[in-house]
Parts: C-alpha cells; sequence; structure tokens
C-alpha cells in the first residue's frame, strides 16, 4: 500500500468512527425521549392507581406531603377544604343557638310585663319598698364613711419598722 492508500484508509476509519458516535449520540437521544414520553404516559396511570388505593380504603403512599389532589372519582379539586366548611357550619351553629337565647330571653320579658300589668298595686308597694331599702342602704354608707374618717383622725398608727 502507498502512503496515498493508508491516508484514505485512515480518513475512512475516522469517518466511520464519527459516524458510529453520531448514531450513538442519536441512539441515545432517542432512547432518552423515549423513557420521557412513558414516564408521561405512566404519570397519570400512577395517580389513577393511587386515587384508586386511596378510594378503597388505603391509604395512599406519596413522597410529596403537600399534594393538593382530591379522591374525587373526576379528578377535579376541591374548591374548599374542609376545615374551613367545618369552621363555617360550627359558627353558623353558635349564631342560631345565641338567636335562639335572645329570643327566649325576649318571651321571657313580654311575659313579665304582662304579668305586672295585671298587678299593678303589688308593683306599687315593691317599687316603694325598693326605694326605702335604696335610701336606708345610702345612710348606712354615709355613717360608716363618718365613721372611717373619725377613726382616722383619733387613732395614730404607728410604724411597723423602728
Amino acid at each position: 500500500m502507498t502512503e496515498d492508500e493508508k491516508k484514505e484508509f485512515e480518513e475512512f476509519l475516522e469517518w466511520k468512527a464519527e459516524k458510529k458516535r453520531k448514531e450513538e449520540e442519536n441512539k441515545a437521544k432517542q432512547e432518552e425521549e423515549e423513557r420521557q414520553v412513558k414516564a408521561n404516559n405512566q404519570m397519570p396511570q400512577v395517580e389513577d392507581e393511587k386515587r384508586m388505593e386511596f378510594d378503597n380504603g388505603q391509604v395512599p403512599y406519596s413522597s410529596n406531603i403537600n399534594d393538593n389532589k382530591s379522591n374525587n372519582p373526576d379528578g377535579g379539586t376541591t374548591s374548599f377544604p374542609c376545615a374551613f366548611v367545618l369552621l363555617f357550619s360550627v359558627i353558623i351553629f353558635l349564631f342560631c343557638i345565641c338567636l335562639l337565647r335572645d329570643c327566649s330571653d325576649n318571651y321571657k320579658t313580654t311575659s313579665n310585663n304582662t304579668e305586672s300589668t295585671s298587678n299593678s298595686e303589688i308593683d306599687k308597694d315593691d317599687s316603694l319598698a325598693t326605694i326605702a331599702a335604696a335610701e336606708k342602704k345610702s345612710q348606712d354608707s354615709l355613717k360608716r364613711a363618718k365613721r372611717i374618717d373619725l377613726l382616722k383622725n383619733t387613732i395614730k398608727i404607728k410604724k411597723a419598722y423602728h
């Protein structure tokens, strides 16, 4: 073989090696794309399997704790979390109880008013007695205040320490 033939042969080998590398790179790219396509196709299947397990009463395994997917068969998400619905219902329940309590208090006061109109003489006597009791209390408190002032002026308090 001559040197020209050797050079051509070496160039041919280099060309063949480059072609082989390009083919391997293309194969690797295609395999990677196929893996991604398979992974994308399998993701909905995995999610469906998780939903099926959750619907069967089993706890689904998930590495993502903050998964906000619902277990609805149609795959949609819920609009309100259960905690908010529960809190809202408790607030409404307490509001209803307060309203009922107010209504029952109003009913009692109206029934008392009807009784007071029928027993007006007894109420007049009671009101005079309450006025007299209030005056007596105020007089007692005034007497007590005067006694305290008198004691303050007459008794000298010594200091507890020397």
